[in-house]
């Protein structure tokens, strides 16, 4: 038997190959996109995406958190298949939702073609709503070699046919098919991987308890995404959809290491949790690690990002878009927060306490719209400042909270972050005096720039610290051992 730290470092592995993967693909066709799309058309998308991004946060009830955290002993076929029927039905109930509003949408943005984009998307969230069980299972098992494969095959399928239709000269429509096409590939992968036949049975009492937990659960989403997504609501409303544009694409490229490497940590680590919700010392080992791990890895990244920003734009996006330049550098430096902040709540939630998240969701989602337009007064720059202000501040306290149920002190919690930050800010230096003796605006720099970055920082984590190298050992000896789940 294999014990939960083979287990999630083997999860970890597949799931970093195909985030990997899939990032890197992600990354090629988002900028060739870029390239051939006009702002205006990512401004489209953003706009339709606050809303369906909305309705994918609440049509999920929370449930899929729920089979997660659920103790397997207790999670019976019955239970299964009634949740599947609830999928089914809270999927048709909010697409007839996503129908019936799309044109009150699109008024609100003064753009007609939204109507029809938000009812095309709505077909794809749908067909999402099917996989809702053996998605879950096959994330509770860790079985995440099958899980990515799926993720990766489908979002490969799909970004082919969305640079295809964009060439045809499609536009903003070759973005809607290929988050329907998306959906669909991975709801047929997942069920060739993860068999799931349910019955016909409705059995209300075995699901209330799960219902009650993804109930909290989804508020305190639905408080997240209002939150996180009232720049765009407020920039589309009062800007238009170009200043959007260049928002979203500075949002989407500074986001995405964040969005995927964040995402594949968080997904191992709230299964990996879960199992051990009763032992709180152990539980504390595995939250600073995680966190660690999430500033050795997204720290260089995101840095580094800020630090290439004008070559990075003007070579690679084309000169257009050379006025979200600064956009991308303060996005980026609220990326880091986001990325240390988003890894409390699946232990939270993995302890029974959706409560905290709640409750600090809350907060931000009455504090961060109203900062948002405060700050566009002084104009568009300022809605990113405040990601690297005010969020930042009121996020202390769910580092507070979740520092006091894993009886953790403060310098343990901060001790994770000295390598990265020390390696991070040798790394910039070096690369800031690179960029001052090579001409500007040029691939060379920029390739060297991203060369002489990385291995800076390789070596500062060398020299700086033994025990990370040794920690980095410790992960490989564990990733070698090839025994499948």
């Amino acid at each position: 038997m294999e014990n939960l730290k083979e287990k999630t470092a083997k999860a970890f592995l597949w799931q970093t190959t195909f985030q990997t993967l899939s990032q890197s693909f992600s990354w090629c066709i988002t900028i060739l996109l870029v390239r051939i799309l006009e702002p205006g058309d990512y401004g489209l998308i953003g706009m339709a995406m606050i809303f369906m991004g909305l309705m994918d946060i609440l049509v999920d009830l929370g449930l899929g958190a729920a089979i997660i955290q659920r103790k397997e002993s207790r999670l019976t076929k019955e239970d299964l298949s009634s949740l599947f029927w609830v999928g089914i039905l809270a999927g048709v109930g909010f697409y007839i939702i996503i129908y019936a509003v799309s044109p009150s949408v699109a008024a609100y943005f003064e753009e007609p073609r939204l109507s029809g984009i938000i009812r095309l998307s709505g077909v794809g969230f749908f067909i999402g709503c099917l996989r809702l069980i053996p998605y879950n299972l096959l994330t509770k098992t860790l079985q995440f070699r099958k899980r990515g494969m799926a993720e990766f095959l489908s979002w490969t399928l799909s970004s082919i046919f969305c640079l295809i239709a964009a060439l045809s000269g499609l536009g903003v429509w070759s973005l809607v098919i290929a988050y329907a096409l998306k959906e669909a590939f991975l709801t047929i992968i997942i069920y060739i991987y993860q068999p799931f036949k349910p019955q016909f049975i409705f059995a209300c009492k075995s699901i209330k308890n799960m219902f009650n937990f993804g109930i909290k659960l989804t508020v305190s989403r639905f408080l997240w995404y209002l939150y996180s997504n009232a720049d765009y609501l407020i920039i589309g409303r009062i800007l238009g959809k170009i200043p959007l544009g260049y928002y979203s694409v500075a949002f989407q490229l500074s986001s995405m290491p964040v969005t995927k490497i964040n995402q594949l940590i968080r997904e191992v680590s709230f299964p990996a949790y879960s199992q051990i919700q009763d032992n709180k010392q152990e539980l504390g080992f595995y939250f600073i690690k995680n966190i660690e791990l999430v500033a050795l890895i997204l720290f260089p990244i995101l840095l580094g990002l800020y630090a290439v920003s004008d070559d990075f734009y003007a070579i690679i996006l084309g000169e257009r878009w050379l006025n979200g330049v600064m956009l991308f550098r303060i996005l980026c430096i609220s990326c880091l927060f986001k990325a240390v902040f988003s890894q409390h709540a699946p232990v939270l939630n993995a302890v029974g306490r959706p409560d905290i998240n709640f409750k600090y969701n809350l907060v931000l989602a009455i504090i961060m719209p109203i900062s948002f337009v405060i700050m566009l007064k002084y104009g568009i720059l300022w809605v990113a400042v405040a990601w690297v202000t005010v969020y930042p501040i009121l996020s202390l306290y769910i580092v507070y909270q979740t520092l006091k149920i894993l009886s953790l002190d403060a310098m343990s919690y901060m001790r994770a972050f000295v390598v990265p930050t020390i390696s991070c800010i040798i790394m910039v230096l070096v690369v800031g005096l690179l960029q001052r003796v090579v001409p500007a605006m040029s691939m060379f720099r920029l390739i060297a720039a991203c060369a002489t970055g990385l291995i800076v920082y390789a070596l500062s984590i060398w020299l700086i610290s033994d025990k990370t190298i040794s920690d980095l050992k410790d992960i490989v000896f564990l990733l070698r051992q090839r025994r499948a789940f």
